[in-house]
């Protein structure tokens, strides 16, 4: 009896002073695995969280207990499959690698819907859809008159003219029309009789068009103004700028020269001379400070002709669009891409620039710039290519906080995938009208567009608008394992 107990009580002893080292290791993070140095290694883990909530995790194909957001601790570094499943989306299915004592973070999964729930926003078959970029208005045409053009307010759901019933240039014909992002005004050049005449819409419901052909006595190349101050607009013309006040009906003639690009924002002029000289002014000319006096790096970046669209996105950044898509900044390394850039779209607080090309899509990051532990030389940011098998890409958008992209290619829409460890992928979302454009935003999860088939307004939910907030990684604590984007 006696060497019965001392058996069990030896037993107990061996099976504590061996799992309870064990455990505590588990605990602290590590593992023990047959056949790695001294049987003992660090472990990292896994986050996911999804948008929808709520779905499966598996990791080689072992199904993981709970659902999305899930943390999965104490995995053996190595390469994981994982896989994410929820009713009704489609399958996310990719390889991730956990390294010890870091974190595989997947924060921002967006499963898409097997199919886009749509519906339409009224009866009318529209031709064109132009899209006023940071306003909710989207402006809309059955034809080439002014009187089928149409506003469609998001905010208020209501579908309107633009140009009233009692406009006495009703039947005349749209020549142009001149639009500026956050603005609620545009300026339109119409025609009839073979005689023509500019005027400025309100966007609003209530809306009195003004009639401002007297403010130009030349034909312009290009029409701006501050949102801020929409009765104030800026005129190109043969190198020089006139000061516009749509209020007063009066011109401020020439109050620059030698123009070879501008901008505003803030009620301030930001000009670009043909002697490569950069210079921040108020809108009518006056009180000049220069912001960049080097003649010579002038003339290295604008090296290009043509003109130049200036574009402040912060106190810190400043783009310059060329004419042939050559695409500057006042941040290193200063030129991008030498041309064929087509547009971009900004992410502020992320610090994110999405950029594209007729073929290309790309991003440049400037929250951080490129580390070398052997260059001498600050390099900063890159344009990284993600996708180059465009066909004729016409715009792309961020979505979901910066963490995706959707992008129309001919009349294709297409989601491209960002929220991953390997290359980007792409998945088809849905056709449109050809030739027209497409509005999307985060504080909604809408998209907007005209449909192929019937020309109708069209809106399908992108993502849930009740799941908009974000689930970031509950803790820091560990590092991150380090996300390079990949092109596809």
């Amino acid at each position: 009896m006696i060497l019965l107990r001392r058996i069990v009580l030896y037993l107990f002893t061996l099976i504590y002073l061996v799992f309870c080292p064990l455990t505590i290791f588990y605990a602290l993070g590590f593992m023990y695995q047959p056949g790695s140095e001294h049987g003992i290694v660090k472990t990292g883990l896994v986050y996911v969280s999804t948008v929808p909530s709520g779905a499966t995790v598996y990791l080689n194909d072992m199904r993981y207990e709970g659902t999305t957001p899930s943390v999965i601790r104490n995995l053996i570094p190595g390469s994981y499959q994982v896989r994410v499943e929820l009713k009704g989306h489609q399958l996310w299915n990719q390889e991730v690698p956990v390294e010890a004592e870091h974190a595989s973070v997947l924060e921002k999964m967006l499963l898409l819907p097997e199919s886009l729930k749509k519906h339409s926003l009224g009866a009318q078959s529209f031709e064109q859809m132009t899209v006023i970029p940071g306003t909710p208005f989207l402006l809309l045409a059955r034809g080439k008159k002014i009187s089928e053009c149409f506003v469609y307010d998001l905010k208020k759901k209501l579908e309107y003219p633009l140009s009233g019933p009692l406009f006495e240039w009703e039947d005349a014909k749209v020549l142009q029309t001149h639009l500026v992002s956050r603005a609620k005004t545009i300026v339109v050049k119409l025609e009839r009789q073979n005689a023509r005449r500019f005027y400025q819409f309100d966007l609003s419901l209530e809306n009195t068009p003004k009639d401002l052909t007297s403010l130009f006595p030349e034909e312009p190349k290009k029409i701006l103004w501050d949102p801020s101050a929409e009765t104030h607009l800026l005129v190109f013309k043969d190198k020089h700028l006139n000061y516009l006040r749509s209020d007063k009906k009066t011109i401020y003639p020439k109050v620059a020269g030698n123009v070879q690009g501008f901008g505003v924002e803030n009620k301030n002029l930001y000009l670009l001379r043909d002697d490569h000289t950069f210079a921040v002014m108020t809108l009518d000319g006056r009180n000049e400070k220069a912001l960049l006096k080097d003649a010579v790096l002038g003339e290295s970046l604008f090296e290009d002709k043509g003109f130049y669209d200036i574009d402040v996105l912060s106190p810190e950044l400043i783009l310059f669009l060329g004419e042939k898509g050559a695409l500057i900044s006042n941040r290193l390394p200063y030129r991008f891409a030498h041309a064929e850039v087509k547009g971009y779209d900004y992410a502020p607080r992320q610090k994110k620039l999405l950029v594209w090309t007729r073929s290309e899509i790309g991003v440049i990051d400037f929250s951080k710039a490129e580390e070398s532990e052997t260059d001498v030389f600050e390099k900063g940011p890159r344009l990284i290519w993600m996708f180059t098998r465009g066909k004729s890409i016409q715009k792309a958008t961020w979505i979901y906080d910066a963490a995706h992209v959707i992008f129309q290619d001919q009349d294709h829409l297409v989601f491209l995938d960002l929220e991953t460890f390997n290359k980007a992928e792409t998945h088809e979302l849905l056709q449109m009208k050809e030739d027209t454009a497409y509005h999307y935003t985060d504080q909604t999860g809408l998209l907007y567009f005209l449909d192929r088939e019937s020309g109708k307004l069209t809106a399908a939910e992108l993502l849930p608008k009740r799941e908009l907030i974000l689930l970031p990684f509950p803790t820091r604590q560990e590092k991150t394992v380090k996300r390079r984007l990949m092109m596809l």
